[in-house]
């Protein structure tokens, strides 16, 4: 048997190691050894057993300082969609956190997230302790499906469904490109991108896409290498329908990654966030993941006591 002892002397961490065996059998005929390591020299191996996977976490995005003043629209839209074309899939482990009325307030989770474009998103929460699933989500083209295994509810939504109160429509594919995707920035026509504002302390410049009178979408990017760190969707009249904000960068395989990202529908009163870890870009998967095998059938009977409401009235439809 191996007994540590840890030792503080003179700024030396030392490790005391002493062979021991059972005295009938054995007889010990050396003395214990003793090891010196310096604390400079154990660090990084300790935080490497205390933070798994810290060799997936990629290096923090390090941004360059700019000499010309203010930059060219175009050098950061280049920049923008050479990056996002060069992402495909990825997954990762991490923290899944859904704030809605719809699901009774706020449900928070660890496990694993895989995305691939344009639209398809899994999302399989565990318990921390035992394991077992808490949280399970698919999100494939015009459907999405949440459930709460524990609980045995299930949350069912299509394209087409509209929310009471709300006049438009916010589709599973709309809820997953805000998050990660929201513009094909290659495909954008130079007529309808224009630079509204830059700070040149910051380094940050707002972005609004869309005809002039009526912008889309509104971007805060920051740079270079230019990200995005805030996304507005708008309506026809100008108002909000999504916010999304992005933070924490890091450069993995030599692609810019967010380690956090803040969704939030107003109207919806959601709000979803994803805080990553060892992520793995551009991975073969399995296409079994992205299946939603459960929708509601005719006959099945919606429960009216939850917070999703009358499903006449358009809310998501809820199923125990």
């Amino acid at each position: 048997m191996i007994n540590l002892a840890r030792i503080r002397s003179r700024g030396i961490l030392t490790l005391k190691i002493r062979r021991s065996v059972p005295h009938e059998k054995y007889e010990i005929k050396h003395p214990p050894r003793v090891m010196y390591v310096s604390r400079k020299l154990l660090a990084p191996v300790v935080l490497c057993v205390l933070l798994p996977g810290c060799v997936r976490l990629g290096e923090r995005l390090e941004r360059d300082i700019l000499t010309t003043g203010k930059p060219k629209l175009r050098h950061m839209l280049e920049c923008l969609g050479e990056n996002d074309s060069g992402i495909r899939s990825f997954q990762a482990s991490g923290t899944f956190t859904v704030e809605s009325p719809q699901f009774g307030g706020k449900r928070q989770c660890k496990g694993k997230i895989v995305y691939r474009k344009p639209t398809d998103l899994y999302i399989r929460g565990r318990h921390k302790t035992w394991g077992f699933s808490v949280l399970l989500l698919t999100c494939v083209g015009a459907e999405f499906l949440l459930e709460f295994p524990r609980h045995k509810e299930k949350y069912y939504y299509r394209e087409g469904m509209q929310f009471e109160g709300v006049p438009f429509s916010v589709s599973p594919a709309d809820i997953v490109r805000e998050v990660f995707f929201p513009e094909s920035w290659e495909k954008l026509r130079r007529k309808e991108v224009r630079l509204v504002g830059y700070d040149n302390s910051t380094q940050s410049a707002t972005i609004e896409i869309g005809p002039a009178n009526r912008p889309r979408r509104r971007v805060v990017v920051e740079g270079p290498p230019w990200v995005v760190t805030r996304s507005e969707l708008l309506d026809e009249r100008g108002g909000v329908r999504a916010i999304t904000v992005s933070s924490d960068y890091h450069v993995v395989e030599g692609l810019r990654f967010p380690r956090k990202v803040e969704t939030e529908f107003p109207a919806q009163q959601t709000r979803m966030t994803f805080e990553l870890r060892a992520i793995q870009p551009n991975t073969e998967l399995d296409d079994s993941l992205f299946l939603i095998e459960w929708q509601p059938e005719y006959g099945d009977q919606p429960d009216r006591s939850g917070p999703a409401g009358d499903r006449g009235a358009g809310a998501l439809s809820t199923w125990k």
